[in-house]
């Protein structure tokens, strides 16, 4: 496949914003053309949270990064304790934006810079981050896609018809009636 026609599962996403870190031939604001896909087959057998680790970098005085702050005093403990999976740093950086890094298992890495962003807004995010695949946002390029082929080839409409559909002449007076399909629901109800 050509990596002009899609683009397959991209290695290092830095930031949906920044356009750093897109594949190649693709602008920042231009979506990734895809297929539906899941993680391993995440949930078949058991669940695994997709996000890896997630990190906070913050400043102790900075003033943008009061939001970060007020989310890492008074919920980062609870989201620590509902989700053991996911390991948790907090970064001290002095005099510099504030923002959240989360890896998944795919190997993608988002960046998000939060500055201004109350407690609230940070809280929706980490949720964003911890139920999202990892996976960029992209175009479906198609909604059923199969690794394994089917030897039985596509479904089409004629697949169960009978085989003299595909000598006769059309339009056909014997394959146009209508057939019996015996008593509707309707009048089995009247009768009652």
């Amino acid at each position: 496949m050509s990596a002009n026609k899609f683009f397959k599962i991209i290695p290092r996403v830095q930031s949906a914003t920044s356009g750093a870190g897109l594949a190649p031939g693709t602008y920042k604001d231009t979506l990734y053309k895809t297929h539906l896909k899941s993680i391993l087959q995440n949930g078949v057998g058991r669940y695994i949270c997709p996000l890896m680790r997630i990190t906070f970098k913050l400043c102790k005085e900075y003033k943008d990064s009061h939001g970060l702050r007020e989310y890492v005093e008074k919920n980062l403990v609870e989201f620590a304790q509902t989700n053991p999976s996911v390991a948790i740093y907090v970064m001290p950086r002095r005099h510099r934006a504030p923002y959240i890094v989360a890896e998944y298992l795919t190997g993608n890495i988002e960046n998000m810079c939060v500055r201004n962003f109350t407690a609230q807004d940070i809280h929706k995010w980490v949720n964003y981050f911890k139920t999202s695949s990892g996976y960029p946002v992209g175009h479906i390029l198609n909604e059923t896609k199969s690794e394994n082929t089917s030897i039985q080839g596509m479904w089409n409409p004629f697949l169960n018809k009978p085989t003299a559909f595909n000598i006769q002449n059309w339009p056909s007076d014997e394959f146009s009636q209508v057939g019996s399909v015996g008593e509707t629901a309707t009048e089995t109800l009247s009768k009652m």
